[in-house]
């Protein structure tokens, strides 16, 4: 039988059902849009028939999740945006109730984190959601601040926690809360200029750094405030220059 066969093998159609949402990576970011979200629905109706053949196998649920959050982030960009909603949110219970079942797998953990926090900036464009954004952006961060501090040694983490920082604060001054904000942003910073003295030559860090002194300064409206915002948004500018410096092509 073929791949996309119901009689299959499992193995198959996982094999099958993963090289279409790679398909669709490789469309969405070539582009091609509409041939993206085609390919990502057949993997999605392939992975979730399969998970509910056997849902004993985490590795099956784990594919079906991955390729909902990539789904997600196409009809993000697209702005087809319940329907990005509702594959997040599927990705999330899947992720949820996977990790309840191994809480020590460290890759449902990254996924879910990630997950959250894709949700969390989605939820952002609408102000009639504001009160259904804390929830996520919370779980990604309390996830990354636990990866951080399990693996130190992996800069990833860090540099994933201090993003979440960043989400997490832009939500907090969203809802009037301007000085919790700010101690997100600190925090945030804090990890931003580690990660930027321990490898000065990583545009990434040098971007986020830049980034979340922007926010901060721009948090800043007071008249009183106005020579640290002056020295904070000069000190985005010198690390967003020194991440295209670093990198030209950098986004």
């Amino acid at each position: 039988p073929l791949a996309d066969d119901d009689a299959a093998e499992p193995a198959d159609r996982s094999e099958f059902g993963r090289a279409l949402n790679n398909l669709g990576i490789v469309l969405k970011n070539t582009g091609r849009s509409d041939d993206a979200d085609t390919v990502y629905e057949r993997a999605v109706t392939i992975l979730e028939d399969l998970c509910e053949r056997h849902h004993s196998e985490a590795k099956f649920r784990l594919e079906f999740a991955q390729c909902l959050i990539n789904r997600g982030i196409l009809l993000k960009d697209t702005r087809k945006v319940a329907e990005a909603e509702a594959a997040y949110g599927h990705a999330i219970r899947i992720l949820e109730e996977l990790i309840a079942e191994h809480p020590a797998k460290l890759e449902y953990r990254i996924a879910l984190a990630a997950c959250s926090n894709n949700m969390g900036n989605l939820l952002l464009r609408d102000p009639k959601r504001y009160d259904d954004i804390p929830p996520n952006f919370q779980r990604a961060f309390e996830l990354y601040e636990k990866l951080a501090s399990d693996f130190p040694s992996v800069p990833s983490h860090r540099k994933e926690l201090a993003n979440s920082c960043n989400s997490l604060a832009a939500m907090l001054l969203r809802m009037g809360q301007a000085t919790e904000a700010r101690e997100r942003w600190e925090r945030g910073r804090q990890i931003a200029e580690a990660l930027v003295r321990e490898s000065a030559d990583v545009p990434d860090y040098q971007q986020l750094l830049g980034g979340i002194l922007g926010n901060l300064g721009a948090s800043m409206t007071d008249a009183d405030d106005a020579p640290q915002a002056r020295e904070l948004l000069e000190g985005a500018v010198r690390h967003e220059r020194a991440a295209l410096d670093s990198n030209p092509q950098h986004p």
